[in-house]
């Protein structure tokens, strides 16, 4: 059975690694990688030299975001703890597909410091559902806003789509009457639930109906916080676009950036390599941005990930060297 399952293993990590170089492959056969090159050779420096600066800030507000759901489970975690471990995050991202295992990279080391493991889950799992929303929401707007390029109809349902799913999954997961739902099935006439799994369940319910019926208060902050951090992340690539030449509004930028987080979040690549270059190419193309530009802002971009991993690498490093 271990064999089997580390086979599957296997066979998944060959497909996201085939996948990620097909479509890299591809792209560079209809783009030449000297237009790319000579694309982000004319950059404009002042405006690139400010994404770092942005990123940490953007981190330090993440952090923060977590801190107050770790407060609500009862975790002693620090913000200074928490960057840290968004840094290492980074890091170990590179090295794993997806955003699932980089997420349960995360958790270890978030459930190490107070050994509350479920607790841990549940903050995770609220902060990633909680800014998918938002960054959904910007989506809808800025492409609302975008009506100088006519209707986007279909960008529109399909976000809108997703959002009902998100938020039916708040509901299912982190409503109360979730734990009711799962006692009446154990305590059912067939009981096919095993015990250990109904405990782990049953804990991790109880922990995640603590961001139920939270007051405005909360609300307000975290949510405050998630639309600074996602502004600032529009501005970011805003700025390259503009290091770049590349003439295009806050608002076309607004809308792209959403959807290519989404597609980078699909757990088939390493660090949403390939989606992220493909994704800027076919939306930015409409605005008439070049290819080879389209794909430099995507490099550019994805340097300011690149960047994070660093610290994130310097920081393990570290660890290992001097304990």
């Amino acid at each position: 059975m271990k064999s089997s399952n580390k086979s599957k293993r296997y066979i998944l990590l060959l497909l996201k690694c085939g996948l990620t170089t097909g479509i890299l492959f591809y792209i560079f056969t209809i783009i030449p990688l000297d237009d790319v090159i000579r694309s982000l050779s004319k950059a404009n420096l002042y405006y690139v030299l400010t994404a770092p600066f942005i990123v940490i800030f953007s981190n330090l507000l993440s952090s923060y975001r977590l801190k107050i759901l770790t407060d609500k489970q009862g975790m002693s975690l620090s913000v200074s703890q928490i960057v840290e471990i968004n840094f290492v995050t980074s890091f170990y991202g590179l090295l794993v597909p997806g955003l699932l295992a980089s997420g349960v990279i995360r958790w270890h080391k978030m459930a190490i410091v107070d050994k509350k493991k479920t607790e841990a889950l549940a903050a995770i799992a609220f902060s990633r559902l909680h800014y998918t929303i938002i960054v959904v929401v910007l989506g809808i707007i800025f492409l609302a806003l975008d009506i100088a390029n006519g209707p986007r109809n279909l960008p529109i349902l399909i976000l809108l789509a997703l959002l009902t799913s998100l938020f039916i999954i708040y509901f299912i997961g982190f409503s109360p009457k979730a734990l009711i739902l799962l006692d009446k099935l154990y305590h059912g006439r067939t009981k096919f639930i095993p015990v250990s799994v109904y405990s782990m369940v049953k804990n991790l319910f109880i922990s995640t109906a603590q961001y139920h019926r939270l007051s405005i208060r909360f609300w307000s902050c975290i949510t405050g916080i998630a639309f600074v951090e996602n502004l600032i992340g529009i501005l970011m690539v805003y700025l390259l676009a503009m290091a770049l030449n590349i003439n295009i509004s806050f608002i076309n930028i607004g809308w792209v950036r959403s959807v290519i987080i989404i597609f980078t979040t699909l757990p088939i690549s390493f660090s949403g390599l390939g989606l992220r270059e493909g994704g800027f190419i076919v939306l930015l193309a409409p605005y008439g941005v070049p290819g080879e530009e389209a794909l430099a802002l995507a490099f550019l971009v994805f340097a300011t990930v690149l960047f994070l991993a660093v610290i994130g690498g310097w920081i393990e490093a570290k660890k290992f060297i001097f304990g």
